[in-house]
């Protein structure tokens, strides 16, 4: 096993006619239930991180799939990275929609239960989306065998750590086969670093938000746990900055592989940390006894002209919107905050800004305590209220 080996998953843009998901079964649908039946690549790759893993699929090649059994995989393939960077385009040409990479360690990857796989040459007279041909039976040929020696792996679901927790629709959370990535040794997980793939530096410093804000509150919105030290060994790879370097002249060869592309400088880290400073505390502590000041005398005056028993109950709620900005780090890391939500920080309000339990009286605070905030720290914070 080569410790330097890198395995890359395609993450692809969903289209109902090439993914066949009529047909695909409710536990694989069931977790990208929030994501519209065009999603695109970057927003599948968005869901991926923030679910914490990778949800197994049926490998659809030539409109149906290669699984023999109708049990969903993970695919990965070992690839030179200026070849998936073509590959990339091409997809984009002949598809209409974008693929994006996500790539872990071969090593990481066969401890988890990753294996190398062969296709054979036939497949099994079926209609397209037809799932039905995949069950298992000695009349029945595979698509695929394991301990093949082709380039492509595949895993599935086979130990209790292969699981996600997700929050459904209806409000619920729902465990569903997965493979985890971010929660690190004390979580089971063989993984220590993952790559992400993503074609504009814009695309990299929204991932990096979303993985600052996961570093802050340790796990997502279903309470799975994330690892602080494997998303800060984490990072990303841009396409267009590949391309750039090649174009400049570094050496093609040495960029054909992940970690040679580590060494020239372009791997980007996912994680965005402030360093401590007492005169930007000072400052954001002056920040909140003016911003309490406003929003206790917006509340009194809302007060006198709105009746305590009419509207709806509700308490103020203001939050910082960026997580990287150095301001919202401070706040949080200074016990005034809290990461209760994908991308945002939760301010602790002053309790003498408690204006009763009437939601537009609060919704007044809020907003006066933000604007002062915003006027006095030199970012956006948002605001309103949450309802009883």
């Amino acid at each position: 096993m080569e410790e330097t080996r890198w395995m890359i998953h395609f993450v692809r843009g969903r289209n109902p006619e090439l993914d066949c998901t009529p047909t695909i079964p409710a536990e694989f649908t069931a977790a990208a239930s929030d994501l519209g039946v065009d999603a695109s690549a970057f927003a599948v790759l968005q869901n991926i991180v923030t679910y914490g893993g990778i949800i197994p699929g049926y490998a659809i090649r030539g409109f149906r799939s290669t699984v023999p059994d109708g049990k969903p995989v993970v695919c990965a393939i070992d690839m030179p990275l200026l070849k998936f960077a073509d590959h990339s385009e091409e997809y984009d040409r002949e598809f209409e929609r974008s693929c994006y990479g996500i790539a872990f360690r071969q090593s990481a990857f066969y401890t988890a239960g990753g294996r190398p796989v062969s296709y054979v040459d036939i497949a099994p007279e079926a209609g397209d989306c037809d799932l039905s041909y995949l069950q298992s039976g000695p009349d029945q040929p595979r698509f695929w065998r394991e301990l093949g020696s082709g380039p492509e792996w595949r895993w599935r679901a086979s130990k209790p750590i292969d699981t996600l927790a997700i929050n459904t629709p209806l409000g619920y959370k729902e465990n569903i086969p997965a493979l985890r990535l971010f929660g690190g040794t004390e979580q089971g997980s063989p993984f220590d670093e993952v790559c992400l793939i993503v074609k504009s530096a814009d695309e990299a410093e929204a991932l990096r938000s979303i993985f600052t804000w996961l570093y802050f509150s340790q796990e997502n919105d279903a309470e799975l746990p994330y690892c602080r030290h494997v998303l800060r060994n984490s990072f990303v790879l841009v396409l267009d900055e590949l391309r750039s370097a090649v174009a400049s002249g570094e050496d093609s060869v040495r960029l054909e592989s992940i970690d040679g592309a580590i060494d020239a400088g372009l791997a980007n880290p996912l994680v965005t940390l402030s360093e401590r400073s007492e005169g930007l505390e000072q400052k954001i502590r002056d920040a909140f006894d003016s911003a309490k000041v406003a929003g206790i005398a917006a509340g009194k005056k809302a007060s006198r002209n709105i009746r305590p028993q009419s509207g709806l109950i509700g308490f103020a709620r203001v939050y910082a919107l960026d997580p990287l900005h150095p301001v919202a780090q401070s706040i949080y890391r200074m016990g005034l905050a809290r990461a209760t939500e994908l991308g945002r920080f939760d301010l602790e309000l002053p309790s003498a800004m408690s204006m009763g339990q009437s939601a537009n009286v609060n919704y007044v605070v809020a907003e006066a305590f933000a604007q002062a905030l915003s006027s006095k720290l030199d970012t956006g914070f948002g605001f309103g209220v949450t309802l009883d």
